[in-house]
């Protein structure tokens, strides 16, 4: 026993090693190169609006004023801008590094989170080291920690106070994340789902008491907003109407492909009874509903992935994807693959295409032929389907669950080894 528990400790300690590794040479990697040089543009709007409630002045500007649409406004609830009041005893370039190492923190917190201790260091690196990440962390985005709320949300979705408060946050800090109530619907947590619901209304109506606004001029802020900086966004209402079609032909195709998302994903759910399946599904048709995306909105798909459990080598693809889907500052060269709005959503499609032929085409090939007797396929004898203590057992599970699949006419590879799906037990 006290070997077992020391190969255990061994075991362990080397997969933590490796973890604190990756997280600290992916940190030092997109510090020093990318957010370093680059100004938090969006971290000083929220500094701002945290001194001017500390000082009881209103964070917003007039409707018909330039800096609204220019990225230089705050947009959001009333509420938001007293989680940076205590910021504001703090220089700016000292409130930016505390606020990346929050950031960083975060993520990595995510991670363990959803995936384990044990897990390895890719989910990590993957989380470090995405387009959508890095240009977050570079702008002091909220996006991060909307992750972090959704992480929490998902783990302990068991937890009715958890789930709606977490829910809430992220709904309240952006809007767009609405469909998320969706999750709760289908999956018949009703309280909840309703909760959610008054909770942010609430929370939306006590911001514009707070900041001395009524509902229309905060409704009538996010218009116009939505009208100047949508069409230069990488949403999919930009995409359709890059391709000539009206605005309100593009919203309907947004609103039509969020609705078909879900749709997929509550298939999905009822089929395999994984609820990860939907939950992924209604953060997808968040952002594909949402009139404005950039690039670093994306950071939130990172949950597909992680509540998914995907293998390292679907994660490292899918986070060579990413960087096909924006291009962070410092990097204008990539800027090249975006030619139009809504790119990167073209780029998401062609890669997840890319994959399912793959995927499928190889399962086709290594489909046994039908000529094939039952004799070809491995067997297993009585000694192996007797349960023994130790390794026997264990290699004799194995042994049988590989019969069974040669018997379906399924190679064990072929189980393992796949892109884009989740781990099978």
């Amino acid at each position: 026993m006290s070997f077992a528990i020391r190969e255990g400790r061994r075991v362990f300690d080397g997969r933590v090693a490796a973890q604190a590794t990756a997280v600290c040479g992916c940190v030092l990697v997109v510090w020093a190169v990318f957010v370093r040089r680059v100004g938090p543009v969006d971290l000083f709007v929220f500094l701002r609006a945290g001194r001017a409630v500390a000082h009881g002045v209103s964070p917003y500007v007039d409707t018909s004023s330039a800096s609204l649409w220019s990225g230089h406004a705050f947009v959001y609830p009333y509420l938001v801008a007293w989680f940076f009041i205590p910021f504001g005893a703090l220089s700016m370039a000292t409130a930016g590094l505390v606020y990346f190492l929050g950031s960083v923190a975060a993520l990595v917190v995510t991670v363990w989170m959803i995936c384990g201790p044990g897990v390895g260091p890719m989910p990590y690196i993957l989380a470090l080291t995405a387009e959508p990440v890095v240009r977050a962390l570079q702008l002091g985005t909220l996006n991060v920690w909307l992750l972090f709320g959704l992480g929490i949300a998902w783990r302990y979705r068991d937890r009715a106070v958890l789930l709606v408060s977490a829910l809430t946050a992220v709904v309240v800090a952006k809007l767009f994340l609405l469909p998320m109530l969706a999750w709760l619907l289908l999956t018949r947590r009703v309280r909840a789902s309703a909760a959610t619901a008054l909770l942010c209304g609430a929370a939306v109506v006590l911001s514009c008491v707070l900041a001395d606004q009524s509902l229309g001029s905060f409704a009538r802020m996010l218009s116009v907003l939505s009208a100047h900086e949508g069409p230069q966004s990488s949403s999919v209402t930009a995409l359709v109407r890059s391709l000539g079609a009206s605005n309100a032909l593009a919203v309907v195709v947004a609103l039509v492909a969020a609705a078909a998302v879900v749709a997929a994903g509550w298939t999905r759910f009822h089929r395999t009874r994984n609820e990860a399946f939907l939950f992924s599904a209604c953060v997808l048709a968040s952002i594909a509903a949402s009139p404005i995306v950039w690039s670093h909105y994306f950071t939130l798909l990172l949950l597909i992935p992680l509540i998914l459990h995907w293998q390292p080598r679907s994660q490292l693809i899918a986070l060579a994807v990413t960087w096909l889907v924006g291009a962070p500052a410092g990097v204008p060269a990539l800027g090249v693959l975006h030619p139009f709005p809504g790119a990167g959503w073209v780029w998401g499609a062609v890669a997840v295409l890319l994959a399912l032929v793959w995927r499928y085409g190889r399962r086709t090939h290594q489909r046994p032929h039908a000529s094939m007797s039952r004799a070809s396929f491995p067997t297993v004898s009585r000694l192996d389907l007797v349960a023994r203590p130790g390794r026997d057992r264990k290699l004799a599970g194995h042994r049988r669950a590989d019969a069974r699949r040669a018997m379906h006419g399924e190679s064990a590879a072929q189980r393992v080894d796949t892109v884009f799906e989740p781990d099978q037990p």
